[in-house]
């Protein structure tokens, strides 16, 4: 977690008003607001509410989403250097909490965007968050991506995790398929999907990609 939240600090310091505003990959937030959402999230974890602000929630298909939303909403009336000065407060509070947690907090079994699982896994997919939109910002700026490292590796974890339920349900592959993923770039590794009944990500293929 302290090796992303350094890498978005150091990123984001040269940034002018003007990135800050830039629409990142994220339909409907600009830099700042993929930002303020990290703040937010970790706030929440902190216990705080998010502030009695209105925003659109036409949108929004769940009440994580709304949760989000609203926390972002709240600091769009900031600039972008006060909203990176805030997340630098809140990050170097959280990395504290963090680091005092013991064994049986840090393994808990509690709530989590990915279903009921020990806090160490909720913080597992911070850092996939974390680490993706950062890259969400980096791109629409014309920066370079990420150069790989143990949060970009994490990310991918996650993604491969999560990989049967986007192919088998969210694409929609049909009972059957055999799917494989290349991936390339800072971090490189296959993902395989078998869809029999229901997907699930394999270690091989009993035959050919279809």
């Amino acid at each position: 977690m302290a090796e992303i939240w350094t890498e978005w600090s150091d990123w984001a310091e040269g940034l002018t008003e003007g990135d800050w505003a830039t629409p990142s990959r994220c339909p409907g937030w600009t830099v700042q607001d993929n930002l303020a959402h990290i703040i937010g999230t970790e706030r929440m974890l902190r216990g705080e509410t998010a502030p009695d602000v209105e925003f659109p929630t036409g949108h929004l298909k769940n009440a994580i989403a709304s949760g989000n939303e609203q926390w972002v909403e709240s600091m769009r009336s900031m600039s972008g250097a006060e909203v990176l000065a805030d997340f630098r407060t809140v990050s170097a509070q959280r990395l504290e909490h963090l680091g005092v947690m013991t064994d049986e907090e840090i393994l808990k079994v509690g709530w989590s965007p990915v279903g009921e699982v020990p806090y160490l896994r909720f913080m597992h997919v911070r850092v996939y968050d974390s680490w993706l939109h950062l890259e969400d910002c980096r791109a629409p700026l014309g920066h370079q991506p990420s150069t790989g490292g143990r949060p970009a590796e994490m990310a991918v974890a996650e993604v491969t995790t999560a990989a049967g339920f986007v192919i088998g349900k969210k694409a929609g592959a049909p009972d059957g398929s055999r799917v494989e993923v290349i991936l390339t770039g800072s971090v490189e590794g296959v993902i395989r999907v078998a869809v029999d009944g229901r997907a699930a990500v394999v270690q091989q293929l009993d035959g050919s990609p279809r």
